[in-house]
């Protein structure tokens, strides 16, 4: 076994208080890191609900006008449907009033 080098057991890659002080520089970094993050989001957060105002408004009035028309087409419809079948008008909104309650 003269061939194989020898092996020293005694040699170490540092000191363990330099290997605890590298753990806690690292935990610190982590902690930072979270923290920065954290702030980033805030402010993240607070230019997307400024500038989220305006297109949410825009969305609310529409979807309030696309629900106020329904009865007005449903009334379009049924006045169209006495028109076309040449029944009373109170006659062809029932019916289209019927119409558009069930779900078929």
């Amino acid at each position: 076994m003269d061939d194989q080098a020898p092996v020293n057991k005694a040699q170490s890659n540092g000191s363990g208080d330099s290997v605890v002080g590298s753990i806690a520089g690292l935990g610190n970094d982590i902690a930072t890191l979270a923290e920065l993050q954290l702030k980033l989001f805030a402010v993240d957060y607070k230019d997307c609900a400024s500038r989220a105002v305006v297109p949410l408004a825009v969305t609310a009035a529409a979807a309030v006008v696309a629900i106020g028309s329904v009865p007005v087409l449903v009334g379009g419809a049924g006045l169209l449907l006495a028109s076309a079948l040449g029944i009373s008008n109170w006659l062809g909104l029932l019916l289209a009033a019927v119409a558009a309650l069930t779900d078929a």
